[in-house]
């Protein structure tokens, strides 16, 4: 026959959690081995007293008001507060205290649970500065680098658009100057999207929209990119109109950078071919090109942060690794989806779809 109390008093001595037993008053009548190596009081120096003595004093009354309230009408009580060692020094601790109440609800003892989550505090503290720094670092790439930048991206085409004769040199160095500076723009704004996707603050403008003049507006911003490459642009609309609610910037940024890459990893000569269907239901949006193909193994990566495939664009154009994240985000806002068909050597298609809304 197992002897009960003595097998829960065993348990409680060597339970690695701190555990106090007070009478109805809060007198001390019991703590475990685990409470004196938390608190560093000896049990004899504890017994007979009350709790406050390891009370670190930085809590208001409030706050222990609300505790009594709580656990004298035979409720559990569960929080967080400092407490004081006996040599003096402060920790953290996760605390639970449960009233052992009668019949007729009279509180006779409460049972304490005390856990020291200090390191755990400390984790807190260190997250949550860090999210301050990150915050201040994304408003002055925001604001302090951004538009400067545009500026001097905006002087440099200026200059190399002038009617006064520049040397094939400094030519170059103004293009070498302005891809840069474009490709830095376009890092930041990158950066920034995605910071805002995964905080959840980025909202849809959600507006009726004909989803083929999104297409052209789209075509004719990678018209010149195209024709610079040697490069066919295609297209495959149909005759009517194709209408979904959707915002149209998100989803005119969603066909930029598809458009955009298939022109990056493409050669001159090649065809990239845009499609456009609608189904009773939903849009489905094809953007193909025949280009060098994506590795079966670095297909289910393409649409994490800072990604990058094993190809290489064929004039060395820059990549921020953000681009698809951003895309298959965006349509996730809208309730759309994305997938890939790819195939080494040959070319890929990225199909993407939106919920089609009639008028």
């Amino acid at each position: 026959m197992l002897d009960t109390p003595q097998l829960l008093a065993t348990a409680l001595e060597h339970a690695l959690g701190s555990v106090m037993v007070t009478d109805a008053t809060g007198t001390i009548l019991y703590v475990n081995h685990a409470w004196e190596r938390m608190t560093g009081y000896a049990a004899g120096e504890a017994l007979g007293r009350k709790p406050r003595i390891n009370s670190s004093g930085t809590h208001a009354e409030a706050f222990y008001h609300a505790m009594w309230e709580s656990i004298l009408d035979c409720r559990v009580w569960r929080g967080e507060l400092v407490n004081r060692r006996k040599d003096g020094t402060l920790y953290d601790a996760e605390l639970t205290i449960a009233p052992v109440c009668d019949d007729a609800r009279h509180v006779t003892h409460f049972l304490a649970i005390h856990r020291e989550i200090t390191e755990e505090v400390e984790r807190r503290k260190a997250a949550r500065e860090l999210e301050r720094m990150r915050t201040d670092i994304i408003g002055i790439v925001s604001h302090d680098l951004k538009n400067p930048l545009a500026n001097v991206i905006g002087y440099l085409e200026l200059i190399h658009r002038a009617k006064e004769p520049l040397s094939e040199r400094q030519r170059k160095l103004l293009g070498r100057a302005r891809d840069n500076g474009t490709f830095m723009l376009e890092l930041i704004a990158d950066i920034l999207d995605s910071t805002r996707l995964e905080e959840g603050v980025l909202r849809l403008l959600a507006e009726m929209h004909d989803v083929r003049d999104v297409i052209d507006d789209a075509l004719e911003r990678s018209a010149f990119l195209a024709e610079d490459k040697g490069i066919r642009l295609t297209s495959d609309l149909p005759a009517e109109p194709i209408l979904a609610r959707i915002d149209r910037g998100k989803v005119l940024q969603v066909l930029n950078n598809l458009i955009s890459n298939a022109l990056k990893f493409s050669a001159a000569g090649t065809v990239v071919h845009v499609t456009l269907r609608g189904g009773p239901d939903r849009v489905v949006v094809a953007v193909a090109d025949q280009g060098q193909g994506i590795a079966p193994a670095e297909v289910p990566c393409l649409f994490k942060k800072f990604s990058r495939t094993s190809a290489r664009a064929t004039r060395g154009e820059k990549s921020t690794g953000l681009g698809l994240f951003i895309v298959s985000k965006m349509l996730e806002l809208h309730g759309g989806t994305i997938e890939v068909a790819s195939t080494p050597g040959v070319g890929s298609t990225f199909t993407f779809t939106l919920p089609r809304t009639q008028p």
